[in-house]
């Protein structure tokens, strides 16, 4: 009954050495997959940013050329070559005037956290925080 033996044989140094081999094989495995992971979500942030970047600067130049359309337009309008760029520098002066003083930057958090809830930080306490529900009238939302 080699089985139930408990004398050391001569087997004991070699099944000690690929359990060893195993755990360092395990180990090596695990710090591999913790690099890719590394890699993988870095890889996700610079895509993002640079997606991010790209839709900002052609957005801003969309808007840009829309704004000399419109100032051209009221140009026209108006007859003259000035007053549509007074007007439209005129009403972006006032928004400014507005966000500088009039609005708290509350409400810009406010909106960034409907906005971003749950999609940006997907961690565990995130995912404890119970989401927004909408209220639903009746017993529809019951289950059968």
């Amino acid at each position: 009954m080699a089985f139930f033996d408990k004398s050391p044989s001569s087997d004991s140094p070699s099944l000690t050495g690929r359990l060893v081999e195993d755990v360092t094989e395990y180990i090596d495995t695990r710090l591999s997959l913790a690099r890719l992971d590394a890699q993988a979500s870095a890889r996700n942030a610079l895509v993002g940013v640079l997606h991010g970047t790209a839709m900002a600067v052609l957005g801003l130049i969309g808007v840009v050329f829309l704004l000399l359309f419109l100032a051209l337009v009221l140009n026209h309008a108006l007859d003259s070559p000035y007053w549509g760029f007074g007007i439209v520098a005129g009403v972006f002066l006032l928004l400014t005037l507005l966000f500088v003083f009039g609005i708290d930057k509350g409400a810009f958090t406010a909106l960034a956290e409907k906005i971003l809830y749950n999609k940006i930080y997907k961690s565990e306490i995130v995912q404890e925080r119970p989401e927004p529900t909408e209220k639903v009238s009746g017993n529809a939302n019951q289950s059968a």
